[in-house]
């Protein structure tokens, strides 16, 4: 379990390996197939199922807010340390998966969707676009393999980053969105969470300070089968979840 201090108080506990998740994806036009998953490309076995994160964000009414007692950080008692606890240790386990083979990338297009301006001093940039481990091959989606991979960072403040690699199955072209963070920072603790159903990935930003934490969905990806992708921010997700 981690603890982490945010004004000289131990937070919670944070077994958490955060990340966000949590907006809509867009309802294509009657003409256009829906994004599908393919039979895999390559020889990397899949090994990991859709939805993949934690649905569970999809139920919240957001922004949500949970008002964590950072004066009682070993109990954890109440129904709103558990529950966001859960969430947390849910992270922690995917992002503790082991390492599996890496997979041949010619070229990585990194995609920025940060609607706010980040902490350059505590944000890792660079772990926020790695490909160090890869630890998930998800079910392809239209003409991608999908890979999750999972970077620390090397700055002197703790950090974990989660980034998704739709790849091209016969260019070995990728696109690179980075969907899971935590990271602290001098007041707070930052994180991003994610679910991926069908073809939508849903995004979710929030913090943690010592009076609680809180979340709100933020951006909805959708993945269409010719390839493109649609970023937009809190609207309706199209895919059945």
């Amino acid at each position: 379990m981690i603890k982490i201090k945010i004004n000289g108080l131990a937070l919670i506990l944070f077994s958490i390996v955060l990340l966000n998740v949590s907006v809509g994806c867009n309802n294509p036009p009657a003409t256009v197939e829906q994004p599908h998953h393919s039979e895999p490309n390559s020889d990397i076995p899949v090994n990991a199922t859709l939805p993949f994160g934690n649905m569970k964000l999809t139920t919240f009414q957001y922004p949500k807010r949970w008002n964590i007692d950072a004066y009682n950080s070993e109990s954890a008692s109440s129904s709103d340390d558990m529950e966001f606890g859960t969430l947390g240790n849910n992270f922690n386990s995917i992002n503790r998966s082991p390492n599996i083979i890496f997979p041949e990338v010619k070229e990585i297009e990194n995609f920025n969707f940060n609607n706010n301006k980040l902490d350059a001093y505590y944000f890792d940039t660079i772990a926020s676009r790695a490909i160090d481990s890869c630890k998930y091959r998800l079910p392809d989606m239209g003409k991608y393999e999908c890979y999750y991979f999972v970077a620390v960072s090397n700055k002197a403040n703790y950090g974990i980053y989660g980034n998704l690699l739709l790849l091209d199955s016969k260019s070995r072209k990728g696109k690179l969105l980075n969907i899971f963070y935590e990271y602290g920072g001098d007041q707070s603790t930052n994180y991003r969470y994610f679910c991926i159903n069908d073809g939508c990935i849903r995004v979710f930003d929030g913090a943690c300070y010592d009076d609680g934490c809180w979340l709100d969905e933020r951006y909805s990806i959708t993945l269409w089968p010719n390839g493109e992708l649609d970023i937009g921010e809190k609207i309706e997700c199209f895919a059945t979840i």
